[in-house]
């Protein structure tokens, strides 16, 4: 996630202003109101996939897990990997870190079961940046040189020397909703050309009902893009409204493969 400057304390969410937001009560001191952005970038032949660089539509949990992790790198030794998520019992947001010992799976030891993780970023490291790709996971899974071998069971990653996780969703944490209210996509393949492609989004995905199946929507950009339209961004005239619990998750189909990066700019906000 990007974190930015909020610059108009007028702006209306949900019926009231940001001003008015900020002086409710704060499920989580620091948090308040925040504008930030969701980043996914990966790379899908047909598709649907979620935005990720694992190319895969995450296997969504319905328990909670204890997270462990891994780098594919030897390299990524004492590397500080800090991660933000879903509390499968509460729906809270809770966070906790995790000391890398290269491709050695290491167990998270804060006790929380997650059920979805958020972000994932690199807060400490000698190098200043991963040498390999970090994996986070179920816990009960195995690794081969680094790699977990269940795919189903990898729950967010970081990319070689990216140092922060460019994960295409966000689960609303208990005692707050989310706004969108525009996007940027782009894609390196800019050559005219028949591959296009478009995002998808799911935005009922209840953490605490998992019965209630996602219900998926195109966000409302006028046309696909690729090829010689390589870029996209504007803004949501009616932003889409997502309710704790409820997962936001951005999703790419294309007709070949394309790197594609999406950028989705979301204000978050106590309930009330």
């Amino acid at each position: 996630m990007i974190f930015k400057d909020i610059s108009d304390y007028e702006e209306i969410l949900n019926g009231k202003t940001i001003g008015d937001r900020m002086r409710l009560p704060q499920p989580y001191p620091g948090l308040g109101v925040r504008s930030f952005a969701i980043q996914g970038q990966g790379s899908v032949n047909g598709g649907p996939a979620d935005l990720w660089g694992q190319n895969t539509t995450r296997t969504m949990y319905d328990t909670g897990y204890t997270i462990g992790l891994s780098s594919s790198s030897a390299s990524d030794t004492g590397i500080v990997v800090f991660i933000d998520g879903i509390e499968f019992s509460t729906g809270k947001r809770q966070t906790t870190t995790i000391t890398l010992n290269g491709r050695t799976k290491v167990t998270d030891t804060s006790g929380i079961l997650f059920s979805r993780i958020n972000d994932m970023a690199v807060v400490s490291a000698a190098s200043l940046s991963n040498s390999g790709v970090i994996y986070a996971f179920d816990s009960t899974d195995t690794v081969s040189s680094g790699v977990p071998q269940t795919v189903s069971k990898i729950q967010g990653r970081i990319e070689i020397g990216a140092n922060v996780s460019w994960h295409g969703w966000y689960t609303v944490p208990k005692g707050y909703q989310m706004s969108i209210t525009g996007y940027i996509l782009g894609t390196t393949d800019l050559a005219p050309s028949s591959k296009y492609c478009r995002i998808i989004y799911a935005a009922s995905r209840n953490v605490t009902n998992p019965s209630i199946a996602p219900i998926y929507n195109k966000l409302p950009i006028p046309v696909a893009f690729g090829g010689g339209n390589g870029a996209l961004s504007g803004t949501l005239h009616f932003p889409v409204l997502i309710d704790e619990y409820n997962e936001f998750k951005m999703m790419l189909e294309s007709t070949g493969s394309i790197q594609t990066t999406a950028y989705i700019e979301c204000i978050l906000f106590p309930k009330g």
